[in-house]
């Protein structure tokens, strides 16, 4: 039946320490949900080039995660921290590039920055 069917809505790309970079919303299910990339890409069929490049953007961010100190986690330089927000904002840009034109995509930065609605 149609008012079962699940349908893909927006997909939020933020990076986290805890937890994996795109963030699903759907018609069955309104919150926000991590979602890996490679079953993202499975799922949603993004090409394996843009999972790569998106893997590697939350990996540099993970990799600025200090757990002996946390409150001093993140980026060594403003430059640093605005080359890969830069970055993630392209990708973004990309993504909504590879999905339907319905899927609404954000990039969740300081500022939630709608880059398709």
């Amino acid at each position: 039946m149609e008012a079962d069917r699940d349908v893909f809505v927006s997909v939020h790309v933020s990076s986290e320490w805890g937890a994996d970079p795109l963030w699903v919303v759907t018609t069955t299910n309104s919150v926000r949900t991590p979602c890996p990339i490679d079953a993202f890409r499975t799922r949603y069929g993004i090409s394996a080039g843009l999972a790569d490049e998106l893997a590697g953007w939350d990996q540099a961010f993970r990799d600025t995660y200090r757990p002996n100190d946390p409150l001093e986690s993140g980026f060594d330089t403003e430059a640093e921290a605005v080359a890969w927000d830069e970055t993630g904002r392209r990708l973004a840009i990309r993504l909504a590039g590879e999905l339907p034109d319905s899927v609404r995509v954000i990039y969740r930065s300081d500022t939630d920055e709608v880059v398709r609605a």
